[in-house]
């Protein structure tokens, strides 16, 4: 999958801040995730590296987590950042995202921030060392994200999510959907390495030509 992709910042990437990135991480997987209440799994470039080597994708910009929730989370979020901030121990702090997401992010100020990329960000500042908790509302069989900077919302199946399991990232076991591709195939389309960005659709694609050889749509 090509990384001209979603607003990628070049000077953020795992090959930088991944060493960080996973303290915080574990951090919050063995202190503070088991005491909120909330089904969780990792999610996005975080998973699909996992699913694909165990590795980090070196030029993703974040580590992603997913939260699922039965009902609207919105109303919770600041009771949960606030149980969060509680918990966090010195110098990681926590903010609620309500603009072009509904979100919490974890983040240690210590190694600098910088504005995020793409005009439906607007401008939006993002900390080098981050860990998104994304929100997902279950409406139905799927749970829908609650980020809308995508032309069409994100969802993911019921069935792909549950019961969960576990995957090795760089070493450390996290919590997992059930059928990964399944999730990841659902919030990332085409999976292939060749695969690209479309910005019409919101997902990787990639298609044949009568040569069948491998074209990359234009993003």
């Amino acid at each position: 999958m090509s990384s001209d992709n979603n607003f990628k910042s070049p000077i953020s990437g795992m090959d930088k801040y991944g060493e960080p990135r996973m303290r915080l991480a574990v951090l919050l997987r063995d202190k503070i995730l088991n005491k909120l209440d909330i089904p969780w799994t990792i999610e996005n470039g975080t998973l699909l590296g996992a699913w694909r080597n165990g590795r980090f994708i070196l030029h993703d910009d974040d580590f992603d987590i997913a939260m699922f929730c039965e009902n609207d989370p919105k109303p919770n979020i600041p009771f949960i950042l606030r149980k969060i901030k509680e918990l966090l121990p010195a110098p990681y702090e926590a903010r609620y995202v309500s603009t072009y997401a509904d979100k919490i992010e974890v983040y240690d100020p210590g190694y600098g921030e910088y504005n995020l990329l793409g005009a439906k960000y607007n401008g939006a500042s993002f900390h080098h060392c981050t860990v998104d908790l994304q929100f997902y509302q279950r409406v139905g069989e799927k749970y829908i994200s609650l980020y809308y900077i995508y032309p069409i919302t994100k969802s993911v199946h019921y069935k792909d999510m549950y019961p969960l399991s576990n995957i090795k990232l760089e070493g450390e076991s996290f919590q997992a959907p059930f059928n990964t591709e399944g999730f990841l195939t659902s919030v990332y389309g085409s999976l292939s390495p060749k695969a690209k960005f479309n910005t019409i659709t919101g997902y990787y694609e990639v298609r044949e030509d009568t040569a069948n050889r491998q074209i990359l749509l234009p993003a």
